[in-house]
């Protein structure tokens, strides 16, 4: 019995992997009923009243690099973890001069985001979209 997956609700999932730093615990796991990869990220902090706590995030993960197809099912490019970590240095100064935690991160094999991905294809660039926000985009020229 593990947590609850976030894409077909099954309670069966299996630890597959753990990373910690710090404060921060990420676990990643594996539906046992989908086999789709999800991740909880374990935030150690010291609550109101002076006690240590910990808050829970679950996370979504797209495998890495991300095949981007155009609407005729021709590969376009190849999102890259390269890519992600050129936008997310665009992103990084403006998160940290306003105190707002980046709500999408990643490592070496997945993105990890909460609810929604959305791929914007055109004759000039790709962009991948996770919540909302433009995470990371590529020329096409």
């Amino acid at each position: 019995m593990g947590y609850k997956c976030p894409y077909c609700g099954s309670r069966k999932s299996i630890q597959v992997y753990e990373d910690s730093e710090e404060d921060l615990v990420l676990r990643r796991y594996r539906c046992l009923k989908c086999s789709k990869i999800f991740a909880i990220l374990e935030i150690k902090y010291i609550n109101m009243v002076g006690k240590e706590d910990v808050k829970r995030l679950k996370f979504k993960a797209l495998k890495l690099p991300v095949e981007v197809y155009d609407k005729d099912g021709k590969l376009v490019t190849v999102i890259t973890k390269e890519d992600l970590e050129k936008e997310h240095q665009n992103y990084e100064g403006l998160y940290k001069a306003f105190g707002v935690m980046i709500p999408h991160f990643f490592d070496d094999e997945y993105v990890y985001y909460f609810r929604d991905f959305n791929i914007e294809v055109n004759k000039y660039y790709v962009a991948l979209y996770c919540d909302g926000t433009r995470y990371a985009v590529k020329k096409l020229f």
